[in-house]
């Protein structure tokens, strides 16, 4: 509820809203929802008891605190936000909306004024008009007597037989497109009209005879109206309607007699009195009478079920407020023999007079196969094995009662899922491969763990048979449960596994310090005089010694690792290893694989038990480069591990404690990812303790020299050469060139340099990059709105001020015409600046 003095602040707003033929929410900073009219409480469908207290982020799923706070900062600076979006009501439906946001001020109290247009009415009236002119067959026309455009729709050019040009174009195009259509009297007849409609202001309708490039005539009924602004015609419009057809409704009405004889249902219209007016050739074969008898008598002597339990005439009035109706019953033939049939009621009006139009459907057959499919049902329920059909798109087409009951999902889900929902192990490219290799086997046999919906698994003897059924690719997957065979078999290799695991750990362990120590990474590797850089490692410094998360952020190839080494090398845990984990060089389904590691048989491929990285670093540091790479799902796990300590094993349910320093880095905006959703807001946090924003090589332009001296020994040395002289004037180009790829393009070009030198002097003048605009240069950087602006202006230039439509400028810019038309309006841009002058 809202507080007496709140009210009484809002009240004259309040009043105004029931005004506004848009839906309107007031909202405060918090996001609470303070009120809103009753067409936004229509579309949203809550009671108004539930949407007080509600907020906007109940309302709107895209909304967070943060792009919330960040919207309401933009507000008061006086902007005016316009935005697609997408709302959700009570019943869980999502829907598009355009939403304009602005503040408004009562008193001390700062409220947003949220506008919203419901998307999805607009979008459906606009088909709606559409299908509309599809269906009539009716095409539209305008001449724009200012812009001197002509312009058709797209049912209009069908009318002529022409392909689909576009929809606006010259008079110049109009008149030679026309005269070329209709015949010379009928074009000339159709100009004097269209003078003699401008001059006196009344519409017109004549009948005019046009051949289409195919070498068809038809005859068009062409209405036309004009328009006046300021006492001058600016427009005549009007429509074509094709009315060739009605000159052979003969012709049509013989074929449609014979496609109605030829159908294989049966075809009665029925009188109100229940009479019969008409029977095709297949209600009379089937009767196994002549249409004569047929018509003498009524419908109920061939269903004699449509007069039980009912009245004729109240099963009439019921037909005739329904429109249709379907129901099964039974067809009564000469012989009387029986037939069970479909029955299609159609309520119609022909020549002032009411009939029931019923299409009768044999399912004898239809009844026979139910019957057998039924029994085949039977037997595949009763088995206590998993049965799955699927497509070739891992579609679930198929599944016995063992499969719900097994696996606990309900048959709402499993009518629309695919493995890929009920196996989380399964990926689109390995269901490819086994897709592949069942194709070519013809059957497939493994043991697998399986997962129930709740999270558990259990072993399974999958056989996969690949069948081709009448030109369909499917799959028939049988499942049985194997875990007590299987828990017997652990058993028996347990311990043996305990004592192979800690022997694995260990070994892996001394292998990973052996490579760490014949690494050549140290600190004596960070090579700088900058004094920018070395704030950066006085920050290193700081934390080292300590065990708190650190996240280093910077550009690609600033050496964001070798800090990662230097705080591990100069940290308590400097004689336990540092392992390194590139998050974007793994594949999704297999990085949570390779942070935890897996028992043996976790899944398809897994062989033997594995040690994650988190216990290989157990009493170290472990280095996630690129963790802005990281699966969104895998990140809640990654967050336990720096809050608890703790994990399980894929394939595990026993949880693992270590104890594990986390250097993180990224050359990502992660804070950006939260807002867009693709990271996790409190995994961020977590991460992001001890922040370092590692510099680029363009802000520390005083190490060039330094660097290229270090690289120039190392690749020296490597190569055999003995360059040693390095040409100044090069040296201070390179420090002009701002290095995208910052220390890392600045050694592969010392490198390259290396190689093509053949004395003693570096050559860098034959691998000198192109230099890109000094800082000085660069001082003028564009804003968002400034390249906004020019970026609707070029649209309006190539669409010669058209907005909508095919090349309209919205088209091009790929965004709504009303969103562009505000956009306009907003910066001043008047599309009358850009239309062609052109006249005929």
């Amino acid at each position: 509820m809202l507080e007496p003095s709140t009210f009484s602040q809002l009240g004259p707003y309040l009043k105004l809203l029931e005004m506004i033929r848009q839906g309107v929410l007031l909202v405060d900073e918090s996001g609470k929802i303070l009120g809103l009219n009753a067409l936004a409480q229509q579309q949203l469908n809550y009671p108004s008891e539930e949407l007080e207290g509600m907020t906007i982020f109940e309302v709107n799923p895209h909304y967070t605190l943060l792009n919330w706070r960040k919207l309401w900062r933009r507000l008061t600076g006086g902007e005016r936000v316009v935005e697609q979006t997408e709302f959700i009501n009570q019943q869980d439906i999502v829907y598009p909306v355009e939403i304009e946001t602005i503040l408004l001020s009562a008193g001390k109290l700062d409220v947003a004024c949220i506008l919203v247009e419901n998307l999805l009415e607009t979008n459906r009236y606009r088909d709606l008009l559409d299908v509309t002119a599809k269906i009539s067959r009716i095409g539209c026309w305008e001449l724009d007597f200012i812009t001197q455009r002509a312009t058709f729709t797209r049912e209009a050019f069908s009318l002529f037989d022409l392909e689909e040009k576009e929809e606006s174009f010259s008079f110049e195009d109009a008149n030679r497109m026309l005269r070329n259509l209709f015949k010379p009297e009928d074009y000339d007849r159709l100009l004097l009209h269209s003078k003699n409609a401008i001059k006196q202001g009344e519409a017109f309708d004549i009948e005019c005879t046009i051949l289409s490039p195919m070498g068809q005539k038809h005859v068009l009924r062409i209405k036309g109206e004009p328009q006046y602004s300021e006492e001058r015609a600016s427009k005549l419009y009007g429509t074509l309607q094709d009315i060739s057809q009605i000159n052979s409704r003969s012709e049509n009405l013989f074929i449609a007699k014979f496609v109605l004889e030829q159908m294989r249902d049966l075809i009665f219209w029925i009188r109100q009195d229940g009479s019969i007016f008409y029977a095709n050739d297949t209600a009379c074969t089937t009767l196994s009478t002549t249409r004569k008898q047929v018509k003498a008598s009524n419908i109920w002597k061939w269903v004699p079920g449509l007069k039980d339990g009912n009245s004729w005439p109240e099963y009439w009035e019921q037909l005739k407020s329904d429109r249709t109706r379907q129901q099964e019953g039974t067809l009564l033939t000469r012989r009387s023999k029986k037939i069970p049939v479909e029955l299609n009621h159609h309520f119609l009006t022909w020549d002032s007079q009411e009939f029931d139009c019923l299409i009768v459907r044999n399912l004898a057959k239809k009844k026979e196969r139910d019957a057998l499919i039924e029994m085949v049902n039977f037997t595949l329920n009763q088995s206590s094995d998993l049965i799955f059909w699927t497509d070739r798109h891992a579609k679930i087409i198929y599944y016995n009662e063992s499969v719900p009951k097994e696996l606990g999902y309900s048959e709402e889900f499993l009518n629309k899922a695919t493995l890929f929902d009920v196996n989380p192990d399964l990926t689109p490219a390995s269901f490819e491969q086994y897709w592949a290799e069942m194709a070519d086997k013809g059957i497939i046999e493994n043991e697998h763990p399986y997962y129930r919906s709740d999270g558990s698994t259990f072993f399974v003897e999958a056989v996969a048979t690949y069948i081709d059924y009448q030109g369909q690719e499917c799959c028939c997957i049988t499942m049985r449960d194997i875990s007590q065979r299987k828990e017997k078999e652990q058993e028996l290799h347990r311990a043996l596994g305990e004592i192979q695991a800690l022997r694995d750990k260990a070994e892996t362990q001394k292998t990973y310090l052996q490579e760490e120590v014949t690494s050549d990474y140290n600190f004596n590797n960070i090579i700088s005089k900058s004094t920018n850089y070395h704030k950066i490692l006085k920050q290193v410094a700081q934390v080292a010694d300590t065990s708190s998360t650190v996240l280093i952020q910077g550009e690609t190839g600033t050496g964001k690792e070798l800090l990662a080494r230097a705080i591990h090398g100069m940290s308590e845990r400097d004689e336990s290893p540092l392992v390194k984990v590139n998050c974007a060089a793994l594949p999704a389904n297999l990085i949570e694989s390779e942070l935890f590691g897996h028992e043996k048989g976790a899944f398809t491929g897994a062989y033997q038990q594995k040690v994650g990285k988190f216990e290989m670093a157990d009493g170290g540091t472990i280095f996630l480069d690129e963790v802005g790479e990281m699966p969104l799902e895998l990140q809640p796990k990654l967050l336990r591990v720096l809050q608890e300590g703790e994990f399980e094993r894929v394939g595990s349910p026993k949880t693992h404690k270590v104890d594990v320093r986390v250097i993180a880095a990224t050359n990502r905006d992660l804070e950006t990812m939260v807002s867009e959703g693709t990271f996790r807001e409190d995994l961020f946090f977590r991460l992001n303790v001890f922040p370092i924003n590692n510099l680029p090589l363009r802000e520390r332009k005083e190490d060039i020299p330094l660097l290229i001296q270090h690289f120039l020994k190392k690749y020296n040395a490597r190569s055999g050469k003995q360059v040693t002289k390095v040409d100044e004037k090069m040296v201070k180009k390179l420090q002009q060139y701002e290095f995208p790829g910052n220390i890392r393009e600045l050694e592969n070009l010392v490198e390259r340099a290396v190689i093509i030198s053949n004395g003693e002097e570096l050559d860098l003048k034959s691998i000198m990059p192109n230099p890109r605009p000094s800082a000085q240069e660069m001082h003028h950087f564009p804003t968002l709105a400034e390249i906004e602006q020019q970026h609707i202006l070029e649209a309006l230039r190539r669409s010669q001020g058209r907005i909508t439509g095919e090349q309209g400028a919205a088209k091009l810019l790929g965004m709504n015409g009303k969103t562009l038309a505000s956009r306009m309006r907003k910066w001043g841009i008047n599309r009358m600046d850009f239309l062609e002058k052109d006249t005929i």
